[in-house]
């Protein structure tokens, strides 16, 4: 998206200048045409090319009607500061509605700002009305003739970037078998990269047509699988003591292991040639016939380099992926428009009233508006935008108030970033015409790269480009970029005490809802996944309802970020993380277990008392822990399913060979959740008997 949109505004600017020249308009009319490019690129995420042809087609209507309203209004101060804030809010409103509308939203809020800030006239309106259409046909140029979105394209694009993730999942895990040891930096980082993989993972399976999990998209979902064992198992084996018996015979262990993930990893960085692909699987082989050891932590450690080698290797190439469909016939909630609601942190799913995230949020920005626009004002009346700017845009994509404050934060310490480098460059370029836009480019490519991975990474390089663009008009000044940090803080502070002030929502009530709705998921789907198993329901649905569970705990993990990383979570910050920790436990335990139990068993008779108990059991520990959470409900009780799972494991011997192995990894992931959220139950002040035989119910 990055390059697109340099290419989309250096072009826009190319045609649109040459035509102000031509015409004697002033270049504040190119500029604008430029900025209506540029969002066009951005602001229209709609999931499939049709949708976004048509929402940037529409463009023109919103931003038309307001530079004609802010055209109108320029001369008259208070009333176009009184309209200016209403369409703030309005544009934080429409987001209910969708994708669309948010985008069309945006044009409207950034075409009325623009009339204010280049004071346009009512003369100017039909030179502003071609240099937005310009504007537009340049984006829809860029996007969908020479760099085409075709969803064939955006599947290669996320294929290879699943495939890039991964090989840095199994680097970094080779490389700490390498060195014996994790440090508390490393540990984080291999936990970050696979937290990266998850999320690409979903959205290589949204793209992909897996309504009934076509073999693509199940192997994408295997061999993410695969990895986050090899995660699990090397964290543990690399936390054993370095001085116990045998441990110089499990070092050699280790190295053979890193040097084959090293391989592996070396062939997911290219194409996979056969060469290279066949010496990796001959190295799995012999790895898997190989004699084992004493260590049985190690022994499930070559267990899982095996599989994620042959999961990784059978991950669908580029020319091997499946085309998106455009309009696939899809169940309720798999369609584009639902995943881009769950995307959407401030989706507001059934509430209405002023329960809505939307709702509150126009009247916190409208009083944060006008606020900043007057503290804007005492800091500088030609200035007073960027307080305004600021006091607006940290409440997008956000749904509570430590999301708030964590953003405002970030582009309070990216500008202060970017006002040293822009400084800096300002100094050494020292108004070069060449070498300023070429570095504008740069600086803009940058900004929209990191647009959803940094909020203080994307305003750094927006503020270096502001200095850049006002040493190029002859404007600049250290005293300008000091303005634009003083009104950056004062937007952001007023942005955040409005949102904890005014209709607040409370952080920590969002994150007990998200880790209900996670715990609710789990819950579900071991027991739709046990009764496929047994034969009692239909299984074609299982990985699906897995993805939706990882997309539930994907928006827990955001959610959760203000409280383990932002400043609004110092406090009980490693109790949060721990909760987390655990919840991505019975994520993954949970994905693993639907996708074993897509296909029944032959003869479930001798497991249904054992796995249909230990389901039930765990849902019910499930439920109980969800209400505790998130309603501060402890009268429930908890009682370990371990009885049940160990009945259900006793009556394994009596199946079939080629099924024993698919039953027990069954009840270890059954157990392992039992496990986390009795865990779980006791950390959230539940009571927790001892398991005894005797409160095994009959079942």
């Amino acid at each position: 998206m990055a390059a697109t949109t340099v290419a989309t505004v250096a072009l826009a600017l190319a045609v649109l200048a040459k035509l102000a020249s031509l015409t004697g308009q002033p270049i504040t009319v190119a500029l604008f045409g430029v900025v209506i490019a540029m969002i066009s690129s951005v602001a229209v995420n709609d999931p499939e090319p049709g949708q976004r042809v048509l929402t940037t087609a529409l463009v023109p209507l919103p931003a038309v009607a307001a530079v004609t309203l802010g055209a109108l209004l320029a001369p008259h101060l208070f009333s176009g500061d009184a309209v200016f804030v209403v369409i703030m809010m309005a544009t934080v409103y429409v987001r209910r509605f969708g994708v669309r509308a948010m985008a069309l939203g945006m044009v409207a809020f950034i075409s009325y700002f623009f009339a204010l800030f280049l004071h346009a006239t009512l003369a100017q309106l039909p030179a502003l009305g071609v240099a937005v259409v310009i504007g537009v046909a340049c984006s829809l140029l860029m996007r969908n003739v020479v760099v085409r979105d075709s969803p064939e394209r955006e599947l290669a694009r996320l294929l290879r970037a699943f495939r890039a993730r991964l090989g840095a999942v199994i680097g970094a895990a080779a490389d700490g078998l390498v060195d014996g040891s994790l440090t508390p930096r490393s540990h984080r980082r291999l936990q970050h990269l696979l937290i990266r993989l998850n999320d690409s993972a979903l959205m290589v399976e949204n793209r992909i047509d897996d309504g009934l999990g076509s073999e693509p998209a199940l192997r994408v979902f295997d061999a993410e699988l695969a990895t986050e064992r090899l995660v699990g198992l090397t964290v543990r084996v690399l936390d054993g003591d370095p001085a116990a018996p045998g441990a110089d015979h499990h070092r050699a262990d280790r190295h053979r292991l890193a040097d084959l993930l090293g391989q592996l990893r070396a062939a997911l960085r290219t194409e996979r040639p056969a060469g290279l692909d066949d010496r990796v699987q001959g190295l799995a082989d012999r790895l898997s016939a190989a004699e084992p050891v004493d260590d049985p932590v190690v022994n499930r450690l070559r267990i899982a380099v095996v599989a994620v080698v042959r999961a990784a290797l059978a991950t669908p190439l580029t020319e091997a992926a499946p085309a998106a469909v455009d309009e696939p016939e899809q169940a309720p909630g798999d369609g584009p428009d639902d995943a881009a609601d769950q995307d959407d942190p401030a989706a507001d799913g059934e509430l209405t009233g002023w329960l809505r995230v939307t709702t509150r949020q126009s009247v916190q920005v409208g009083v944060a508006g006008t606020l900043a626009i007057v503290a804007g004002e005492l800091i500088s009346p030609t200035r007073w935008y960027w307080a305004a700017i600021t006091a607006f845009v940290i409440y997008a994509g956000t749904a509570s108030s430590g999301e708030t404050l964590s953003k405002g934060w970030q582009r309070v310490l990216g500008t202060v970033g970017g006002v040293v480098a822009g400084v800096l460059v300002a100094a050494l370029v020292g108004g070069n015409g060449t070498i300023s836009l070429v570095l504008i480019g740069v600086c803009i490519f940058f900004a929209f790269y990191l647009v959803q991975v940094s909020p203080a990474g994307m305003i750094f390089w927006i503020t270096m480009m502001l200095a850049l663009l006002y040493g190029l008009l002859g404007q600049f000044s250290v005293g300008l970029l000091l303005v634009r940090l003083e009104e950056t803080a004062a937007g952001a502070a007023i942005g955040v005490v409005v949102a904890y002030l005014v209709l607040p929502t409370s952080t920590r009530n969002t994150v007990g809802g998200n880790v209900q709705t996670v715990l609710d998921g789990v819950g579900e789907l071991l027991c739709h996944a046990v009764n496929s198993l047994l034969g009692d329901t239909d299984g074609a649905r299982l990985v699906s309802e897995a993805r939706k569970l990882g997309e539930n705990m994907r928006t827990l993990r955001t959610s959760a970020k203000p409280l383990t990383d932002g400043l609004a979570g110092i406090a009980g910050r490693s109790g949060v993380r721990h909760g987390l920790r655990v919840l991505r436990a019975c994520d993954h335990h949970a994905r693993g277990l639907a996708r074993l139990c897509t296909v029944p068993v032959a003869d479930p008779a001798m497991l249904r008392p054992g796995l249909s108990g230990a389901a039930v059991r765990v849902r019910h520990n499930v439920g109980a822990v969800a209400a505790a959470v998130n309603e501060g409900d402890r009268s429930g009780e908890v009682s370990s399913a371990q009885p049940l799972l160990d009945r259900a494991e006793d009556a394994v011997t009596d199946c079939p060979p080629a099924e024993r192995e698919r039953v027990l990894a069954v009840v270890r992931h059954l157990r392992r959740i039992d496990q986390a959220v009795v865990g779980l139950a006791a950390d959230v002040g539940l009571q927790v008997p001892q398991a005894r035989s005797d409160q095994v119910p009959a079942v």
